[in-house]
């Protein structure tokens, strides 16, 4: 089975510190005068926007996989990317349900951020600066590149495409 499982416990592990992070978070929102709950207003900022970037990486992986799509989990734990697309193995549909999971994961993320997020308090503007990077990311390297793949293009080449294993 090509489950990324050191990915997974990673990933967890992140969720679960960025919820102890807000759950500490609302105690430091009225001491900006405080280095020390400024610091953790950030750092809770900064892991709900990992937490994004990791929620749009599951979501090309279950993408690919509901799609029936061959891919390999990343070899090493601190990989950005969760795992390798087989361009030789896969074709356009397998491509574009992996390309659609990351972007509805993404649009899951913002919604829930906009709906559950402290947006008056510095966490929430972290948060959402972060997230909204990450959709302007997504919106330039990635979205092309499936449009051009829907209008038929060939399937793409670079880091996260091998060619079979």
């Amino acid at each position: 089975m090509n489950f990324p499982f050191k990915i997974a416990v990673r990933d967890l592990l992140l969720v679960l510190a960025t919820l102890g992070a807000w759950i500490i978070e609302p105690t430091t929102r009225h001491t900006s005068a405080d280095p020390a709950g400024t610091a953790m207003q950030v750092a809770a900022g900064v892991m709900a926007g990992l937490c994004a970037v990791a929620a749009h990486e599951w979501g090309h992986y279950l993408g690919a996989r509901a799609a029936g799509a061959v891919v390999y989990p990343a070899r090493r734990v601190t990989a950005v990317f969760m795992f390798g697309f087989d361009r030789e193995r896969n074709g356009r549909r397998e491509f574009m349900a992996m390309s659609c999971g990351g972007f509805v994961a993404s649009a899951a993320m913002i919604a829930l951020f906009v709906t559950r997020l402290p947006l008056d308090a510095l966490s929430g503007q972290v948060a959402m600066a972060f997230a909204a990077v990450g959709v302007l990311l997504t919106a330039a390297l990635e979205l092309p590149v499936a449009w051009r793949v829907a209008h038929g293009a060939e399937l793409p080449r670079g880091t996260v495409y091998v060619e079979g294993r």
